[in-house]
């Protein structure tokens, strides 16, 4: 296979959020919910847009529901943008120098995540420049976000690449299913999110720098 393009999932591939994002989700859920769900439960929806994330939240036909999801969204995603968290944000192990080194190989490579396009920019000014990016697609660019396919069909496009030219890397079973729909060959990465999925990835991988093996395979 020669790999033309490689697109990354952002949260827990890029960048290590896991943590954060698990905290601010569970002190929303406790701040807005009245009766709230498992504490795994919440976790398991965690890296889905934090619309839906607030929609299965929130009980169908609860008092004041539109008001309560607009303030909750409002707080998941100012809590994210907070400069204290954003500094407590880091690139994952290698990951700048695994963009650099594949720019070098003049292969081409993007990010799509269902995160806002306003917070995955900060996210990722935070540790490179966002001009190493050929293409990146947020939930902002699209109608349906993974695990449907569109936002990387969508970035495949933009990038001029063929499917079986492209890797995708992620670490949700959102990311395997949202890959294997555009016909893309997926790369699971180690992470707490990537344990007894329900679907198979194309190749797993423990460190970002194993991405450089595949794409000279």
């Amino acid at each position: 296979m020669k790999t033309k393009c490689v697109i990354f999932d952002l949260d827990g591939v890029l960048v290590d959020t896991v943590n954060s994002w698990l905290r601010i989700h569970q002190e929303a859920v406790e701040k807005f919910v009245k009766n709230p769900p498992s504490e795994k439960e919440v976790d398991r929806l965690v890296y889905t847009p934090t619309s839906e994330f607030v929609d299965r939240m929130l009980p169908r036909g609860s008092e004041n529901r539109e008001k309560i999801a607009t303030e909750m969204h409002n707080f998941i995603q100012n809590s994210m943008e907070k400069t204290s968290i954003l500094k407590s944000i880091k690139a994952k192990e290698g990951a700048e120098h695994l963009l650099l080194s594949l720019k070098k190989k003049r292969i081409k490579i993007g990010v799509v995540t269902n995160n806002e396009r306003r917070l995955a920019e900060k996210m990722l000014r935070h540790f490179t420049s966002i001009d190493i990016f050929d293409v990146i697609i947020t939930k902002d660019d699209v109608e349906n976000t993974k695990p449907h396919p569109e936002p990387l069909l969508k970035a495949l496009k933009q990038l001029g690449c063929m499917p079986e030219d492209c890797l995708y890397v992620g670490d949700t079973e959102a990311d395997i299913i949202a890959g294997k729909a555009a016909s893309i060959k997926t790369v699971l990465i180690d992470s707490k999110f990537s344990r007894n999925l329900n679907v198979k990835s194309d190749f797993k991988i423990n460190k970002l720098m194993n991405i450089l093996t595949l794409v000279d395979h």
